[in-house]
């Protein structure tokens, strides 16, 4: 499965970004997809100075519901 089959797999999904459309020319293969503004995983970690055991087990809990 290409990752834009696995992207198009998972639509609707809510820890998904929307794949909006793809365009290939001679360029290369263009993806457009939603816009979500805010910060990376690793800025937040950042900016908060303390990421405890509770923390990071809520973002295990995330990524593993939607990756099951």
């Amino acid at each position: 499965m290409t990752k834009i089959a696995a992207m198009r797999a998972l639509a609707g999904h809510p820890a998904m970004l929307d794949l909006l459309e793809v365009f290939l020319d001679e360029e290369g293969v263009h993806v457009v997809i939603e816009y979500l503004h805010g910060h990376a995983l690793f800025d937040a970690i950042l900016k908060r100075r303390r990421f405890g055991e509770r923390d990071a087990a809520d973002v295990m809990r995330q990524l593993l519901e939607f990756l099951a």
